[in-house]
């Protein structure tokens, strides 16, 4: 940009109000996009936090909420410490014995049919796996930064896949 700062001045000169705005637009998107990369290699190079958490390989692996549990206890700790700034998480398919009044995989439930007992079991699930988003939330929304919450310094987003996995329908998410 300041290469060729001088030219676009010169240029500016010979353009009517409306390619002006335009110009000017375009010369702010692209600096604002250097000062976004010259923050953004800051970051990177900044030394990353050393924590004192220790590792949850004491995790129930047949609880999908438990395993749910551990992975945003990470996420929170690394958000916290500012050791990333975007984590995707992405749980299907694993087991759930270790849920009372459920008695199949997450992945088959989800393929209920219809069947009630099927949905009730799924119905614990999806609440157990809720309320352990909702208390990662009630975490980021306990945790100061900058004088400010984290959840408040946060973007976060649940969804599904699909509207009714019981048919692949992607409808209605």
């Amino acid at each position: 940009m300041d290469v060729i700062g001088g030219e676009a001045k010169a240029l500016q000169r010979e353009l009517g109000q409306g390619d002006k705005e335009k110009l000017d637009m375009w010369f702010t998107s692209i600096r604002e996009a250097e000062l976004r990369l010259v923050a953004s290699e800051a970051w990177i190079n900044k030394p990353k936090p050393k924590v004192a958490m220790t590792a949850p390989y004491d995790v129930d692996r047949d609880n999908a909420a438990a395993q749910m549990k551990a992975m945003l206890d990470i996420m929170h700790l690394a958000l916290e410490t500012d050791s990333t700034r975007f984590i995707t998480l992405h749980v299907m398919g694993a087991k759930v014995s270790g849920l009372d009044g459920v008695e199949e995989a997450y992945h088959g439930l989800s393929h209920h049919g219809r069947d009630e007992d099927k949905l009730r079991q799924l119905g614990i699930v999806e609440q157990s796996m809720i309320n352990e988003w909702a208390n990662f939330l009630r975490k980021l929304k306990g945790s100061d930064v900058k004088e400010r919450t984290l959840l408040n310094e946060t973007m976060v987003l649940l969804t599904s896949n699909l509207g009714n996995a019981s048919s692949h329908d992607n409808r209605n998410m």
